[in-house]
């Protein structure tokens, strides 16, 4: 099994993530948004009342071949490959501004 890349700078980007780590990431990542369900409740279902108002909350971004995670998501992401055996390799691509002070 090839390794998977995982770059860290302000985000955490995957290229190429296979098909069972997406998966697992937009599970993770994709809440309910409370809001939503109180105005369907409050409503009786009415669509008018939804406008502007997503169902979930998707804390990913999906790009061309590769997905976008939180900074925060890092360590939940190491335990959940380290759980089912998934080899990984972290790049940090952080970049070093002086500060004049």
């Amino acid at each position: 099994m090839e390794k998977i890349k995982i770059k860290i700078s302000n985000t955490i980007s995957i290229p190429n993530p296979p098909a069972a780590l997406m998966a697992a990431c937009k599970k993770s990542l994709t809440i309910p948004n409370p809001l939503y369900y109180k105005l369907m409740r409050a409503t009786g279902a009415r669509a008018r009342a939804f406008y502007g108002c997503p169902k979930t909350f998707q804390y990913f971004r999906l790009r061309d071949d590769s997905i976008e995670l939180p900074r925060g998501f890092r360590d939940r992401l190491i335990d959940w490959l380290k759980a089912i055996g998934m080899e990984f390799k972290m790049e940090e691509e952080f970049v070093d501004i002086p500060i004049k002070v």
